[in-house]
């Protein structure tokens, strides 16, 4: 008898480790998934890329507001005569995508950004480096004002490849000092909605 009550303590013992033991593997999972949890969910949903996008009239307060968010550095101080102003940026390489999904990063490049009554009018363009061709300076068109009619003018060079923009503005100049003095023949790109470009 005190053989058979040993061996069943001892069965009954084993089996209460054996399930605290499930337990606390349970447990340390569980804990394992709540800590990494966060963290997958914060990757897989937080935006890459800004969605805000640019278009005529917009007011100064959002248009500071997107340049932040798109990594749009202050390069100069503002201008402003009576009812224009003119701001300095230096592109930071934000990712946006063009309305036809194609991925492009606005970098390399001094822009003077043109108001009048505080509205967005124009944008000037002078890239920094010579890789800035015709169709990545209208793929950012297309990012930056996926829904406007934008009228791009620009002047290049040939390059190795193909050519090399010099200079670009989309709208108004309102600053017209700020247009460097470039042999080349200004060009011009229209940009329509849908995207329906011409070259003049």
């Amino acid at each position: 008898m005190v053989n058979v009550s040993l061996w069943r303590w001892n069965l009954w013992l084993t089996l209460i480790f054996s399930l605290s033991g499930e337990a606390a593997l349970g447990a340390a999972m569980y804990k394992e998934g709540t800590e990494h949890m966060p963290f997958t969910l914060q990757t897989h949903t937080r935006p890459l890329l800004e969605s805000d996008h640019l278009y005529w009239g917009m007011q100064t307060s959002d248009f500071a507001r997107y340049a932040s968010q798109n990594q749009w550095q202050p390069s100069l101080p503002r201008r402003m005569l009576k009812t224009i102003e003119g701001w300095g940026f230096t592109l930071g390489g934000g990712g946006l995508y063009t309305p036809e999904g194609q991925l492009v990063f606005t970098q390399d490049a001094q822009v003077q950004v043109y108001f009048r009554n505080q509205r967005l009018v124009g944008v000037f363009i002078l890239p920094t480096t010579r890789t800035l061709d015709p169709l990545t300076l209208t793929q950012w068109s297309r990012a930056w004002f996926p829904d406007e009619m934008v009228t791009i003018q620009y002047q290049a060079e040939p390059s190795e490849g193909g050519q090399r923009v010099l200079q670009a503005t989309l709208g108004e100049v309102l600053f017209e000092g700020d247009l460097h003095k470039f042999l080349t023949p200004f060009r011009t790109i229209q940009l329509g909605n849908p995207y329906t470009p011409t070259r003049h």
